[in-house]
């Protein structure tokens, strides 16, 4: 079975802007297939909007940088989701 890794929204951005680094070998590691990536829409969301307001990526920039994000794992069904306070994300 393949490791299980959790990126968050720092190590998305940080992998995008800073090529080279730990967050990029990290995010490629999953795009090779080598580890699996469970990452939720939130933090797909956020990153986008990091890269709005932070970064002045365009929408279309920051849609285009989100859709080359490697795969998306969910779990299967929502029952296996946490409840999460939509405030501090946890």
């Amino acid at each position: 079975m393949r490791e299980r890794v959790v990126c968050d929204t720092s190590i998305l951005i940080s992998a995008l802007i800073f090529p080279g680094g730990s967050p990029d070998e990290v995010v490629n590691l999953t795009r090779t297939g080598e580890v699996n990536l469970y990452i939720s829409p939130f933090i797909l969301n956020e990153f986008e909007r990091v890269l709005k307001e932070k970064f002045n990526y365009s929408e279309g920039e920051a849609k285009e940088s989100r859709a080359s994000q490697p795969l998306l794992i969910l779990p299967k069904n929502s029952r296996s989701l946490k409840k999460m306070n939509p405030i501090t994300g946890y």
